[in-house]
């Protein structure tokens, strides 16, 4: 069974976490908000529309948690989701990194 759109898990992915912080691209480097995206359209072919979604659901929720000083936080959680998700298939997983994500929580509270 096929996973839903990328855009749709990462919206997920976000609203469970509740907020997201802005990471910065260096000229020449992909960001992590970039490499996740790059990672889940490679893996379940989404359009560019929705390659640009994702990358515009991240961006918003990674100045939130800027905004709230959970910066850090976020961090640690989007280094872990970039570094445990996988391609199964056609379906991106994004592996719990739950201690990240409570992290995440606590201090967003």
């Amino acid at each position: 069974m096929r996973s839903a759109p990328l855009p749709a898990l990462l919206r997920s992915f976000v609203f469970t976490m509740s907020l997201g912080v802005g990471l910065v691209t260096m000229a020449g480097c992909r960001s992590e908000i970039e490499k996740l995206c790059d990672d889940g359209c490679d893996c379940t072919g989404c359009s560019e529309r929705e390659y640009n979604q994702c990358i515009d659901v991240l961006e918003r929720a990674e100045e939130r948690a800027a905004s709230l000083g959970c910066a850090d936080e976020w961090d640690e959680l989007i280094g872990c989701t970039n570094d445990e998700s996988a391609c199964r298939g056609d379906d991106f997983i994004l592996e719990s990194c739950n201690s990240e994500r409570q992290d995440l929580a606590r201090c967003a509270d």
